[in-house]
Formats: structure tokens, sequence, C-alpha cells
């Protein structure tokens, strides 16, 4: 008998859509759910027989398809979020060990008297990992959330305040690792994903499997979650053995919880937040082919970015931009109880509809918003729908 608890989920990048990955350096994957496995309809003979009776019915064309849901964790899904942009995670932005940066506490700001942030290539939605400033706290990881050339506004991801200080330290800031759907060089990565159900020694591949939907919900006292949505191509039948036998085990890094983060929208912190979720969908579709049995070609849509959120309500100002159709930024961060953070960030953002309850207790509003990709004039920000950032990459 086959019990859910001994099964092992495994995924490899492939070389080609559809054909199966070499067997070593797969990755194991947690779950709280994850199913993989082929669908296929049916079409039958409209001959009409003098025995009254249906003559012939066939199988119709196999799709691979995924889902995989489990607690949001560092290191865990990168693979399945790179392909999500449509872009490999990297970064190679340093200011190099400089002595020409301040802090500045009121408007938590990192400020340099020679040289360039812009030069260097921080960009708005980052992740800063800095060493060498006097105070320890403060080299912490930080979200930039503004940035020109001789001036950064951060926002450490464990809430503190920064102390100012004047330059003269020995101060290195790097951006840790993201990902972002690009204008150009789109990667196009797909997956051969197999169930092992050890119990039974029983295994389950399906091939060309691409991610089409990504969501990221938080709510109160409650761990984050990831839910993954996959389209493939096929699939093959069962064998007795593991076939990805020696994969890379799920990263140690802690998971995720509601109640570990921060929200900040339009440059400001949001701490009034009772639930989160963001949704990005690729748009994959499938063309199907005389004489194979499974799909002939696919492709992808426009990356689309959408959410909704809810806080109590103390103000009208996100009223207001809806109101005003006035778009803004923002800012999700996660942080675990190891120090990692997952940011994402969506430099323009617009709230399609905002609606407010009316009950006993505290008032809450919810809204819903889209992100788009960035078509202004700041060199500080990238052309881009989503940004995301992983610190232990």
């Amino acid at each position: 008998m086959a019990d859910g608890i001994s099964k092992l989920l495994i995924a490899k990048k492939e070389t080609v859509w559809g054909t199966k990955a070499t067997a070593s350096s797969a990755q194991l994957y947690p779950r709280t759910q994850g199913v993989f496995q082929i669908s296929k309809g049916s079409y039958q003979s409209n001959n009409i027989r003098a025995s009254q009776q249906l003559g012939d019915s066939r199988h119709a064309s196999s799709v691979a398809k995924g889902s995989l849901s489990a607690d949001l964790q560092c290191g865990a899904f990168s693979q399945f979020m790179a392909a999500m942009m449509r872009k490999d995670f990297a970064s190679t932005v340093t200011t190099g060990a400089v002595i020409t940066i301040s802090i500045a506490a009121a408007n938590p700001s990192i400020v340099r008297s020679s040289g360039s942030f812009i030069t260097d290539g921080f960009k708005v939605g980052m992740l800063l990992s800095p060493t060498g400033i006097a105070a320890t706290a403060d080299n912490a990881l930080a979200v930039i959330t503004a940035v020109a050339a001789l001036n950064m506004t951060v926002f450490k991801l464990n809430g503190s305040a920064y102390t100012t200080a004047a330059a003269g330290a020995s101060i290195t800031i790097v951006a840790k690792k993201s990902s972002f759907t690009p204008q150009t060089a789109h990667t196009d990565d797909s997956f051969t994903v197999e169930e092992f159900l050890a119990d039974i020694s029983t295994s389950f591949i399906t091939r060309g499997q691409q991610v089409n939907s990504l969501s990221i919900d938080a709510k109160p006292n409650s761990m984050a979650t990831i839910a993954l949505d996959f389209m493939g191509k096929d699939g093959d039948a069962s064998t007795g053995s593991q076939y990805f036998t020696s994969p890379t085990a799920v990263p140690s890094t802690g998971n995720m919880s509601g109640s570990s983060g921060q929200l900040i929208i339009g440059g400001a912190v949001n701490s009034r937040v009772t639930s989160f979720n963001i949704k990005c969908d690729a748009g994959i579709s499938q063309e199907f082919t005389v004489f194979t049995a499974g799909a002939g070609a696919k492709s992808r849509g426009q990356m689309l970015v959408s959410g909704s959120i809810s806080f109590i309500l103390d103000d009208g100002v996100l009223a207001d931009s809806f109101t005003n159709e006035t778009e803004t930024n923002m800012f999700y961060t996660f942080t675990d109880t190891q120090g990692n953070a997952l940011t994402f960030a969506m430099p323009r953002a617009k709230l399609n509809d905002v609606q407010r309850d009316d009950k006993l207790g505290v008032t809450t509003l919810t809204a819903s918003f889209v992100a788009l990709e960035y078509i202004g004039t700041d060199s500080g920000t990238l052309p881009t729908t989503l940004i995301i950032t992983d610190s232990t990459l």
C-alpha cells in the first residue's frame, strides 16, 4: 500500500523540452501536496452501425499536468521561481570596499560622497547585504525602495532603526541574487519530475513540465505558502525503481510565516496587513499534431502578476489610490528564524478594486491589484514587473 509520507518528489531542469533529464544532480522538493500525472480526454467513432453499438473509442492526446504546494522557504523553490520569471537568479552588483559611505537614520538611507550606486548596478527591489558598518546591527539585510547615484533609501528587514554614522569605515555592499522578467534573452525552462513511492517501489515520471502559475500567500498565525501549477508534454509508464537516485536534499532553511516580514507600500511600512497574495501567470498553451501522442508545440503568453491585500483600515490613502487611479510600488519581505529572507518587489502596481467591510469590531479593507512593467525613466528601477530575491543563493 502506498503512503504519502513515503513519497519523494524530485525534479531536474531539462536541456530540451520534453526530453528526460539525466539522472544526476536532481533536487528533492518539500511539499504539503504534489501530484504530477498524465491527463487524457477521449473521442469515439461516429460510424452508424447496424448493431446499434459503439464500435471504437480512442484516447486523445496526453497532457502532463502537475501541482505543488508547500510552506515557503528560502532556496527550496528557486529553480521554479526563476522558470516563472524567465531569468536565472544572478547578481554581480557590489560597491566593493569603499570608505565614502555614510548612514542616515532619519530617512533610512545609505549615502556615498563619490562613485555611483546607479553605475554599480543597484536597483529598486534588490536585497542588500552590507558589511563593515560600525553599528553591527546595521549590517542586516535591507531592501532598496529608491536609489540614486549617491543615495539609496532602504528598509531593514528586521524592522529596526539605523544608527547615523559618518563616512570613514571600509564598507562593502552586495546585492543578493535576484530573478525578474527581463526585456530580452528570456529563458524557457522545463523540468522532468519524478514521484517515487518508496513503500511500493514505484516511480512515475512526467516530462516537459513548465511552471504555468505561481502563488504566494501570507496570513496571520500560519505559515506562508507557495503553490505552483505546471503544464507538461508527456509522461512515461511507471517503473519499479527510483530514477533520480541521489537528489540534492531539501535546504535546511526555516519556513516563512505570516508573522515574520513586512509590507512596504509607496515607501511606507504597512503594519496592519491581515492577508496578502501574489499570483503570477505564464499563459502557457499547447498545440497538438497528428501522429503524436503528446503536445507537438507550446508557447507562453505575457507574464501576468496580480494579487490581493487586506488590512485594518486606519486612513484613506490606499482607497484614494484606487479612486484616483494612482500607481504605487509594493515590496513584500519574508524572514525565517535563521535570518534568511525572500523578497517580492513590484516597482509599479495599480489597485483595481477596493472594498470595505462593515461589521462589529475592526473595519478592514480588501484591495486587488495588478503589477505592471515599469516603463518610466528612473535609471534606478528595472524595466520589469516583479523582482524575486533569495538571500541564500
